[in-house]
């Protein structure tokens, strides 16, 4: 069975896909694409991988295909590689030959931050020949510094797949262009650490909603970061967005 299709109703999944890629990139940095998994309570890990969080939401797996299919490179956490078992980021033959013929080249660039300097050099990820990656450690790590170095590599689109750490602070640095979130019909708590955004956020950031989708009992959002402030609790007004 196909998505149902909430907002807005008259487009179809391919449209959806479509579109994931804006149609020009201007400025220093990568058009940076985000997307997480949640429980209905804010849990992005139960257990210390998204999996369990997922799982409650198959068609997750259509957008995440979806995203990395039209994305230059994939960014995630030292952290995060480790903890999901991450391999070649498009194993398929056929998903990378789709790429080919959209201009990408078949394998997007695996990046990987780590201001720590600890990375997973065990990892299937950065021992598979096949799969390109950059890492960027210490001060490099900083992001807006490391999304400058890749827009200057030719990375276009940047699809960061957590974990919520790593979010947070590209969120924190206003790196984020759009977020895409699966809101999975499950509950669970845990620490703050262990949410979307993990932990705490410094200040609230505007979202404007773009499309939603039902697929496998799964809500799947598409928003996008907007630079003005929320309208205050209580207010029954908006003010006009600002371009895009």
């Amino acid at each position: 069975m196909g998505p149902s299709v909430l907002l807005p109703p008259d487009r179809t999944l391919d449209d959806y896909v479509a579109s994931l890629r804006p149609a020009s990139i201007s400025g220093d940095r990568p058009w940076v694409l985000a997307n997480m998994v949640s429980a209905i309570d804010g849990a992005a890990t139960f257990g210390g991988t998204s999996g369990a969080v997922n799982a409650y939401a198959p068609g997750d797996g259509t957008i995440f295909h979806a995203l990395r299919g039209a994305a230059d490179a994939v960014l995630a956490g030292a952290t995060t590689v480790s903890a999901e078992g991450y391999g070649r980021l498009v194993p398929s033959a056929e998903r990378r030959a789709d790429r080919v013929a959209r201009g990408l080249a078949p394998d997007p660039l695996a990046v990987l931050l780590s201001r720590s300097g600890e990375v997973p050099t065990d990892s299937e990820l950065l021992n598979d020949p096949a799969q390109p990656s950059r890492i960027f450690t210490g001060a490099e790590a900083e992001p807006r510094v490391a999304l400058r170095a890749l827009r200057d590599e030719g990375v276009e689109v940047l699809l960061c797949e957590g974990g919520p750490s790593l979010l947070g602070a590209l969120v924190r640095a206003d790196v984020v262009d759009e977020l895409f979130v699966t809101l999975s019909p499950v509950v669970g708590g845990g620490h703050p650490e262990h949410t979307l955004l993990g932990g705490e956020p410094d200040r609230p950031r505007a979202l404007e909603l773009r499309w939603l989708l039902e697929l496998g009992g799964g809500l799947h959002a598409r928003y996008a970061m907007l630079a003005a402030p929320p309208d205050p609790p209580g207010s029954l007004t908006q003010g006009a967005l600002p371009p895009r």
